[in-house]
């Protein structure tokens, strides 16, 4: 995938994948291809006089880098073995705050071109160095955050837009995810999207009638009245053996759940045969269907998982241009995703989800 030039850096953009000729390969290809990436993003002939330098960690979707994060007085630079990466102070358009494993010690760095950076420091938190960063002029810079999220996002809210009809409902729930510290470099804090319909077995969608939209009043978990009684069962009788309570297994969303959604694009098809000891999953647990995956979440205990945004920008997801094939624990192929009835195409598919996002019942909703 590719972040360039994305409207609010969502990477829906594809490069070729020359290395990836069959899945047997896949992961050996990936670390290949390592060799190809060593080099620098941006060409930078005079950094400026070196001012301070810290241990970090560039956080990747397929992997992260160990190496140093350099303050120059022309620019920013991250490098390690295998990257260098210079951030010239005119290219920076957005500098956030952001958490690591629970810890506050990221930042991400959004440039002009719709590249994002994920930025985790070892040895200090991300307020000192934001503190440190915020020192220099960025010409283009938009918003540096400096304070906490929830202050922050009272300072930046788009909540006034949204309700004037100012910006889409996409636009906001995009802004919501940034805002909150999500990062589609990052697959634990991957953003979410909600379901929005609940109606995959019509032959045509009617999205004027309330009944086709899931009710959204609802964690998706407790949509089944079925499912829900047997959770606040469970959880009784999990209090009385163990002494602790708790209703769902599983979160609205893990890095798991976007490894299946996008399995069929890299570098997701590789985490996920890396995953399952260098073969595809059982076809059975590998996202095959909308339909499927909408009763999964209805019905099963271990599934409460919402979207990604993909789901309402990307039709490419839905398909497997690579041919990639299930290992011999099952010989069905990976095929493209099952759609509903009412989608005569993956594109198609993709514009009735986002014109149902965008429609008058789900904004009331």
């Amino acid at each position: 995938r590719d972040f360039s030039y994305c409207v609010d850096t969502i990477p829906v953009k594809l490069k070729r994948n020359w290395n990836m000729l069959e899945h047997k390969t896949v992961y050996s290809s990936q670390e290949q291809s390592l060799v190809i990436e060593k080099k620098s993003l941006f060409i930078s002939l005079n950094l400026g006089k070196l001012k301070e330098q810290f241990k970090c960690e560039l956080i990747k979707v397929s992997k992260s880098y160990n190496g140093i994060f350099s303050l120059y007085s022309d620019a920013f630079q991250f490098s390690s073995e295998e990257k260098t990466i210079t951030f010239h102070l005119s290219d920076i358009r957005y500098i956030f705050l952001r958490n690591r494993i629970h810890l506050a010690t990221a930042i991400e760095i959004f440039l002009l071109n719709g590249k994002s950076y994920f930025l985790n420091f070892l040895e200090k938190t991300n307020v000192q160095i934001v503190s440190k960063i915020s020192k220099y002029q960025m010409m283009n810079l938009r918003q540096i955050q400096l304070n906490d999220m929830l202050t922050f996002f009272k300072a930046n809210s788009k909540t006034e837009q949204w309700q004037k009809g100012e910006i889409s409902n996409f636009d906001y729930l995009m802004h919501l995810n940034l805002m909150s510290g999500r990062s589609f470099n990052d697959l634990s804090q991957y953003p979410i999207f909600p379901w929005i319909l609940c109606d995959y077995l019509s032959s045509e969608l009617d999205l004027n009638n309330p009944n086709s939209f899931r009710d959204l009043s609802k964690p998706i978990g407790s949509l089944n009245p079925k499912k829900l009684a047997s959770l606040k069962k469970k959880a009784l009788e999990l209090k009385e053996v163990e002494d602790m309570e708790y209703l769902y297994q599983s979160g609205f969303m893990h890095q798991d759940i976007v490894i299946d959604f996008l399995v069929r694009l890299e570098p997701f098809t590789s985490l996920h045969v890396k995953a399952h000891r260098q073969s595809f999953d059982y076809s059975l647990r590998t996202f095959k269907s909308i339909e499927s995956s909408w009763n999964k979440v209805l019905t099963s205990a271990a599934e409460n998982g919402e979207l990604i945004p993909e789901f309402y920008c990307m039709p490419e997801f839905l398909i497997n241009f690579e041919k990639f094939v299930n290992s011999s624990k099952d010989d069905s192929v990976v095929n493209d995703i099952g759609l509903p009835p009412w989608a005569k195409s993956p594109l198609d598919f993709i514009y009735k989800m986002r014109k149902a996002l965008e429609s008058d019942i789900a904004t009331e909703k």
